[in-house]
């Protein structure tokens, strides 16, 4: 496997040769395969080789002059300060070339790679930096030396922040010979191909401009991407808080129809109170929102560079308030200044010794497009890192997103913001029944007035019919009591004559019976006379006439039915079903209103929505802190998404903390590219400082990484 010397991400020095080295021989390698004709390759063992035609294989290189060309001398992870990468024998060599690529730790994609010459004599040693190629963003502060110590030559870096350096010789030089780098023609025994280095770095210095070139039209591109999809994101922003539509009101009001004044009245005075509150933006329509420019700095910063930037959607004001701070604290006093539009408004200040910044900003009102920037201190602290700074502004939303401040809703408006969508036609309210319309079922004064009189002629009539009613059974009934008197007296005496022959009778039978039986005792007569005389004995008496009015005895009538009374009023008797008082209908009119005013919707608060977002690009270093963020406000983080383009090897862990304390993990599975988030219910608080922290070990395929924690505000 092959590694490009100048070419990152597609750019070579000029995109259309590439400069390679590796320890194969070329062609056994895909990106020496791939590499355009022209192209230089330089082995590990001192040997350079030049493409001589496009495709793959061996065949498709010629190996040429000057072996011993390159040779990767030096690999340094996480240094930072001077380092010496390169270490010479004074007596033996005058000058050297280097080419140097310098990457950050805490970003890979931020590097660059420069071409470093230098010389000595016995009185002084010097370099000159001729070429230089900056990739990402330009890691600030970093500087070259060539110096003479103690009999030797050697080459110095001085990295201002942790980085990762990987230093390949070009060619030490003695005596004054010229640098051998093969870039055209020449075989195995050729050398036409070589060149001075004067020549080289003309040549280097050329084609690197090209690529900064190319690198600037991306950077182009990329703003203008960044500028597009922040105009897509203002647009749905504004569709999100767009006005409140109220059409389902006219449907509700229609529904409501009444025939009585009080209805009227009580309807005409919802309406009116709804109307004026949803003109004056209603309960909880338009609400105060916080517009956090939120900057973090990695590292140390670098003096006097811009660190964060943030262009307006809307309108909002900045009132001073805000907060900062740092992981490690300034050696001594660090400002940084806040900028809009290119004009001083604020300050950030870091006292020696001290991790919390004081925010310190002129009331500003910032419009659509405006720029905010953040410019760090003019002097680099050595220690002053990791800061983390939260600008609070605030505007006004209807509904949710950014948007300009609250315009009253006006009811004549025809246009503009102002303007209420969907309006209902408000229906005319009369308070005169004659101006309504009946239900069906429902009667007028008139026809009420018809049916009262009926029901008065209707009663009236009926009461005479129960009068008439009453005095003709009153007749029968005296007549039939009159009769049934005298009938009863004469069955009375009847039956008393008869009772009294009855009793006679058997008191002569009875005596007739004792006679016998007293002679049967003596012996005076046979017991078959006996029988005889008991046979001949009278039998039961006759049925005795039933009594209405008996309650016992054999006159009494068992299962009485009553008979029933007979009104004679109409408020007697119990209407029909289906008919109402006047109180039922009052009530039903009323439950029927309260239930319509019920259902009118009330328009519900906004959320607020947070977001912690953490991009990854390529592999993260072991325990490197990807992510970071000062909490402006209280809020609730409750879900969370987290993915990578590449899965993992093994298993890995990303920590979440809050406040240096570990609150949850984001967990990886081997070959899964989605993470899960766990024990994600966090409410944090202005001021609480949370953090992303890569795995601990690292994992060579885990890699291109987007993470992001949602909540909302308290």
């Amino acid at each position: 496997m092959s590694q490009q010397l100048f070419e990152v991400s597609g750019i070579s020095l000029d995109n259309t040769i590439s400069i390679l080295y590796g320890v194969e021989v070329p062609g056994a390698s895909q990106d020496t395969n791939d590499a355009p004709q022209g192209s230089v390759y330089f082995t590990t063992d001192g040997v350079t080789w030049k493409k001589i035609a496009v495709g793959s294989g061996i065949d498709k290189w010629s190996q040429s002059a000057g072996g011993g060309v390159v040779s990767g001398i030096n690999s340094l992870r996480n240094v930072t300060g001077n380092t010496v990468v390169d270490s010479l024998n004074s007596a033996d060599i005058d000058t050297g070339v280097w080419a140097i690529t310098t990457s950050s730790v805490t970003n890979p994609l931020d590097h660059q790679t420069v071409i470093v010459t230098g010389s000595h004599n016995t009185a002084v040693a010097k370099y000159s930096l001729y070429s230089r190629m900056d990739f990402g963003t330009k890691i600030q502060g970093i500087t070259y030396d060539v110096r003479l110590n103690s009999g030797k030559f050697e080459l110095v870096v001085f990295a201002p922040t942790f980085c990762n350096i990987d230093c390949y010789r070009l060619n030490a030089i003695s005596n004054g010979s010229t640098v051998t780098l093969v870039t055209s023609g020449g075989g195995s025994g050729g050398g036409t191909g070589d060149v001075t280095t004067s020549q080289l770095n003309a040549e280097i210095s050329s084609r690197i401009a090209g690529d900064l070139a190319n690198s600037n039209s991306i950077t182009s591109a990329i703003a203008s991407e960044a500028t597009a999809r922040a105009a897509a994101d203002s647009a749905l922003d504004t569709k999100i808080s767009g006005k409140a539509d109220i059409t389902g009101l006219a449907t509700q009001f229609t529904n409501i129809n009444t025939n009585i004044t009080i209805v009227s009245e009580a309807l005409a005075a919802e309406t009116a109170a709804r109307i004026a509150g949803d003109s004056s933006g209603g309960s909880g329509s338009v609400s105060t929102v916080n517009y956090n420019f939120a900057v973090d700095v990695l590292g140390i910063p670098v003096s006097n560079s811009l660190v964060g930037s943030y262009v307006s959607p809307g309108s909002f004001d900045l009132s001073g308030a805000g907060v900062a701070k740092a992981l490690s604290p300034a050696t001594a006093q660090a400002v940084f200044t806040l900028k809009k539009n290119d004009t001083t408004i604020g300050t950030v200040t870091f006292a020696a010794g001290s991790t919390t910044g004081i925010v310190t900003v002129t009331p500003t009102s910032i419009v659509t497009n405006d720029e905010l920037s953040l410019w760090s201190p003019t002097v680099t602290d050595d220690t002053l890192s990791d800061v983390a700074i939260t600008f609070i502004g605030s505007g006004t939303s209807s509904g949710g997103g950014t948007s300009a401040p609250q315009v009253n809703a006006d009811w004549n408006a025809s246009s503009g913001v102002a303007e209420i969508l969907n309006k209902p036609l408000l229906p005319k309210v009369s308070t005169y029944l004659g101006d309504y319309t009946n239900d069906v079922g429902y009667q007028t004064a008139a026809d009420l007035a018809v049916v009262v009189d009926s029901i008065t002629a209707e009663a009236t009539a009926r009461q005479a019919a129960d009068t008439a009613l009453h005095t003709t059974l009153q007749a029968i009934v005296d007549t039939d009591l009159a009769n049934e008197a005298t009938a009863r007296t004469a069955a009375d005496t009847a039956l008393q004559t008869s009772i009294n022959t009855e009793v006679a009778a058997r008191i002569s039978a009875d005596a007739a019976l004792q006679a016998a039986i007293d002679a049967s005792i003596s012996g005076a007569i046979t017991p078959e006379q006996l029988a005889a005389a008991i046979a001949a004995l009278p039998s039961d008496a006759a049925q005795i006439p039933s009594d209405w009015n008996a309650t016992s005895g054999a006159a009494q009538i068992l299962n009485k039915p009553t008979i029933p009374i007979v009104p004679t009023i109409v408020s007697a008797f119990t209407n029909d079903s289906g008919y109402q008082t006047v109180a039922q209908v009052g009530t039903l009119v009323n439950s029927v209103v309260n239930a319509a005013i019920a259902a009118i919707p009330t328009p519900s608060q906004p959320v607020a929505r947070m977001e912690f977002s953490v991009s990854i690009f390529g592999v993260p270093m072991a325990n490197q802190i990807v992510g970071m963020q000062l909490i402006a406000a209280s809020c609730s983080f409750g879900t969370g998404f987290a993915k990578a383009i590449t899965a993992p090897t093994n298993a890995a862990s990303f920590i979440l903390k809050v406040n240096g304390t570990q609150v949850g993990t984001i967990d990886f599975a081997v070959g899964a590219t989605e993470g899960v988030i766990s024990s994600l219910n966090l409410t944090l608080h202005a001021g609480d400082f949370i953090q992303l922290l890569a795995p601990s070990v690292i994992d060579d395929t885990l890699s291109d990484i987007a993470i992001m924690l949602i909540g909302t505000y308290n």
